[in-house]
């Protein structure tokens, strides 16, 4: 492929090369959005997997949203940490309201964002939920969140969001220079 910048929009020449499972998700994800965001989100402003994969290791808090039992719609602040497939780790206290959200309906949305005006960048996820217990987080999974976050001991339960769709975009790139520091 040729572009005339001489490299992909936005991205790496690995991504394009050897798409990264986040690399396939991103393009799924764009391919199934509607007319509006991918106005709204124009193809130059989008992020790469490697300008994701960056912004989300910089990050350490997001809003997460549930739906509660009565269908109306629960948002809170939180902590993640993430892994190179964008699946993201969510530790999560005894008693919060969200797991009985999750109980009834196991699906979840995040959103990580950063910045004012025209320089913020966004990343949305959303997808289905799995919660585990402490006691059963996978020791890797455990290890890279306590060295992202620190102490993570308050936490019961850890929710597991693996993204069906991931949008991540930059405002960056329709006032300043392409080159973002993500």
């Amino acid at each position: 492929m040729r572009w005339s910048s001489g490299r992909p929009p936005n991205g790496n020449m690995l991504d394009v090369i050897h798409p990264s499972p986040l690399q396939e998700l991103l393009k799924r994800s764009w391919a199934g959005a509607g007319k509006t965001a991918r106005l709204a989100w124009p193809e130059h402003t989008r992020l790469s997997a490697t300008e994701v994969e960056r912004f989300l290791a910089e990050q350490r808090f997001c809003a997460i949203a549930t739906t509660g039992p009565s269908g109306a719609p629960h948002l809170v602040p939180g902590s993640f940490a993430n892994d190179a497939s964008a699946t993201f780790w969510l530790p999560t206290v005894a008693g919060a309201l969200r797991l009985e959200d999750l109980r009834i309906h196991p699906r979840a949305a995040v959103l990580v964002g950063q910045g004012v005006g025209a320089s913020h960048t966004l990343v949305l996820a959303h997808g289905v939920v799995e919660k585990f217990h402490r006691d059963d987080l996978p020791a890797a999974v455990l290890e890279r969140a306590e060295a992202k976050l620190g102490d993570t001991s308050w936490a019961d339960s850890w929710l597991e969001l693996r993204p069906k769709r991931l949008l991540a975009y930059s405002g960056v790139g329709e006032t300043d220079s392409p080159n973002r520091n993500y």
